[in-house]
């Protein structure tokens, strides 16, 4: 397991979400949903709700990963603005 010595930043967070997105668009067989925000914007929907599913199954409650998951991405907004 790769460990980092320091956090990613938000652009790269962006990223390795984007890739992620690309990569569920091309196992669905919808990239050129990615040419545009309406498109993307379904994709990223489907994506979560995909994930959503997969928690499910697991028995991972979907509703307390998505809560972390804001948690997260509000402390580092709130991490990356006080930097800047």
């Amino acid at each position: 397991m790769k460990t980092h010595l320091t956090e990613p930043s938000n652009a790269e967070r962006a990223v390795r979400a984007e890739r992620a997105l690309i990569a569920y668009a091309i196992q669905s067989d919808r990239a050129d949903e990615l040419a545009g925000a309406d498109g993307m914007e379904t994709l990223i929907t489907d994506l979560a709700a995909d994930l959503m599913h997969f928690m499910h199954w697991m028995g991972i409650d979907p509703a307390a990963c998505i809560a972390r998951a804001e948690m997260h991405f509000d402390a580092e907004i709130s991490e990356e603005r006080g930097r800047t």
